[in-house]
């Protein structure tokens, strides 16, 4: 962690940075990830709990909460629109969230649906291959310099989550 915290800018201008650690991961190590995150958190270094599927109600009941984030893993959010069980699990991840003041963000998001309903359950952030596939540097440059396709994606999302 001191390497880590050496290579670091020491500079005004370096708001923090925030690194994604597995959710099964911070479950199987629970008591050592919060230590971690808390040391971390005073050197501006946030942790955002990635993937959280399964594992997810290892985090309720906790005294203190140092994560900033809980990406929610596709398994939950793809199809959610459908499936009133993943629903109920996305809900209650949010509302474990909330008590925490941490962001949430739904991953997998491939349906103007599965949109709909993330957003209506509250996420903060929504992602997935709906609005655009992974993409390298020169890739997403060439795309958004060429915004008509693109745009035009998102635009239908957007439209179809304010027409209820």
């Amino acid at each position: 962690m001191e390497h880590l915290f050496r290579a670091l800018p020491d500079h005004p201008a370096f708001s923090g940075m925030l690194v994604e650690v597995n959710g099964t991961e911070i479950a199987r190590s629970l008591a050592l990830a919060r230590d971690i995150a808390k040391q971390m958190r005073l050197r501006k270094v946030a942790i955002s709990i990635d993937d959280l599927a399964a594992e997810w109600p290892a985090l309720v009941g906790l005294e203190d909460f140092p994560f900033v984030e809980i990406k929610v893993d596709r398994a939950f959010v793809s199809g959610c629109a459908n499936d009133r069980a993943k629903r109920g699990a996305c809900r209650q991840i949010i509302d474990l969230a909330s008590r925490y003041s941490a962001r949430t963000v739904a991953e997998g998001v491939e349906t103007e649906a599965d949109f709909i309903v993330a957003r209506d359950l509250g996420f903060a952030l929504i992602q997935g291959f709906l609005f655009a596939r992974p993409k390298h540097v020169r890739q997403f440059m060439r795309a958004t310099m060429d915004q008509p396709a693109a745009m035009q994606r998102c635009d239908r999302a957007l439209i179809a989550a304010n027409v209820e």
